[in-house]
């Protein structure tokens, strides 16, 4: 054992995507033994599933010794222990994602090093909210002075993957259900349909959750925003959303209102320009850099003056 061990310092880190840690860096310690000159390969996980983060969209190993970014290398001279750091370059998004998860992992061990206590760990990517591209809307005022309602938020949404019909849901818990993403509004027992119990989940995203490539089946990565109406006729807004078009697959709107007005969507290209709504006339599109969303109608008869936008993987 003279050459040591070498093991992360904890099971978890955490860092906000504004670059900040909640804890330390990550952290590879030397113990046990400083003879000879060691070296260990530190390996990212990247996975597009839900809660896991995604090298080179939500993530980037810095000193990386692979040409995707997968693994970063520690070494220690000889009579060297302690500690080692690794550091990571955040993708900061305009996107409600909740947190993510990066899987580290520690191998190829050089120069008699073996493995410590904690040779696996997480780095938890938190989510930043005041990052959070959500364009909220501050009501009217009343007959006296009386603040509007603001509406539902996409802030602190728990993505649970698929609906199950036997397991029970917490209010600002999401989840898929026929090919669309309902946000629960309460708690609800086992068995509670998204799609027949309107008063309890409420749609949020629209559009198809699978696809099928080459055979092998695969979830479709949904990106959320909330994009607010402009207030008069024949206005544009535009919302910054961060993401690499070339990638996308498509893209959805849906304007909140208890019952839907009508939904768009277009899931082979991204286009410029807009499509109608039916029921209420705004245009959506989306370009290299941003959401556009115009209005022709007036916006202020309309419940919420929100569009939920998904953009899709």
């Amino acid at each position: 054992m003279a050459a040591g061990k070498l093991s992360f310092t904890q099971i978890e880190y955490r860092l906000r995507e504004n670059g900040q840690y909640e804890t330390t860096k990550v952290s590879v310690e030397r113990t046990e033994g400083t003879t000879g000159i060691v070296s260990v390969k530190v390996t990212n996980s990247s996975a597009s599933s839900l809660g896991r983060a995604t090298r080179k969209l939500d993530f980037l190993a810095e000193n990386p010794t692979t040409s995707t970014g997968s693994a970063q290398l520690l070494t220690w001279a000889d009579g060297e222990g302690g500690i080692k750091t690794l550091d990571f370059t955040i993708i900061m998004e305009n996107l409600v994602e909740g947190d993510e998860f990066v899987p580290l992992s520690l191998g190829s061990f050089k120069g008699g090093a073996v493995a410590g206590d904690i040779p696996k760990c997480n780095l938890i990517i938190v989510d930043d909210d005041s990052a959070i591209g959500i364009q909220g809307i501050q009501g009217e005022k009343g007959d006296k002075g009386d603040k509007g309602d603001t509406g539902l938020g996409l802030e602190g949404i728990n993505y649970k993957g698929i609906w199950n019909q036997n397991t029970p849901y917490s209010k600002n818990d999401a989840v898929f259900a026929m090919g669309d993403t309902y946000l629960c509004l309460q708690d609800v027992t086992a068995g509670n349909d998204p799609l027949m119990n309107p008063s309890s989940w409420v749609l949020i995203a629209y559009g198809p959750q699978y696809f099928t490539l080459a055979g092998n089946h695969g979830t479709l990565r949904h990106y959320l925003y909330t994009c607010s109406l402009a207030p008069t006729p024949n206005m544009t807004r535009t919302f910054v959303h961060g993401l690499n078009t070339n990638i996308l697959k498509g893209f959805f709107g849906i304007l909140k209102s208890p019952t839907p007005l009508g939904t768009f969507g277009s899931n082979v290209n991204i286009l410029p320009g807009g499509f109608p709504v039916p029921g209420f006339d705004y245009y959506l599109a989306v370009n290299s850099s941003e959401i556009v969303l115009s209005t022709t109608d007036n916006s202020s008869s309309v419940l919420s003056r929100q569009v939920f936008v998904t953009l899709i993987l």
